[in-house]
């Protein structure tokens, strides 16, 4: 054999041990971001809804910040390269919204004063005016990630209301709500990882024919 031969016959094999090892499968980091989201959405309706006292809240920092924020910022980051526009959308704004209130209940909070209230109910109000943008865009997704962000969009508008106005009985109606809308999650990440394992549909999630 020649040297160019033996030179193409190298190549040929380097370049068929890259194909053969290069990963034809990459995980859905999806259900990670929703299971980040209902744990966090879970706890803090519980404390909304008055079900824990309101000291409880101070779960909500390291929760906050480090599952229900960081990971799902993460998992945004994961998402942007396989071109899924909606899901970087959703896991990045929601992420850094819960690294905020943590950061906000554990260290701005004290510092706002009166004012507080309405700071956060303004900040809330953006949240639920972005939520109402993912539901339009869910509805050509699932029925069941369209029913979580409706759920959303009410509870946090519920939440911003009552910031503003320190209505305590709106509040606690949003936590209700917020339950609701975070157990439906805990069903959602249930339905993809089963889809995953099991390579059929276990629980429906009423995908929108395209």
């Amino acid at each position: 054999m020649s040297i160019i031969e033996k030179a193409v016959d190298s190549a040929l094999q380097s370049s068929h041990s890259q194909v053969v090892s290069k990963p034809t499968h990459h995980a859905d980091p999806g259900p990670l971001g929703v299971l980040a989201f209902a744990v966090g959405s879970l706890i803090l309706n519980f404390i909304n809804a008055g079900l824990i006292g309101a000291k409880g809240v101070a779960i909500i920092i390291p929760v906050g910040i480090v599952l229900s924020g960081l990971i799902q910022v993460l998992v945004a980051g994961l998402e942007y390269p396989r071109g899924n526009t909606f899901t970087v959308a959703v896991f990045g704004t929601y992420g850094g919204f819960w690294m905020i209130l943590g950061l906000w209940i554990g260290y701005y909070a004290p510092r706002a004063g009166t004012d507080g209230g309405k700071a956060l109910g303004l900040f809330v109000a953006c949240y639920a005016l972005m939520t109402f943008i993912f539901f339009i865009g869910s509805l050509k997704i699932e029925k069941v990630l369209a029913l979580i962000f409706g759920l959303i969009t009410i509870a946090l508008t519920c939440s911003a209301i009552s910031n503003w106005t320190s209505n305590a009985g709106i509040g606690k109606f949003s936590g209700w709500v917020g339950i609701t809308f975070a157990l439906v999650a805990f069903y959602k990440a249930a339905a993809d990882i089963w889809h995953s394992q099991y390579h059929r549909e276990i629980l429906p999630l009423g995908k929108v024919a395209r």
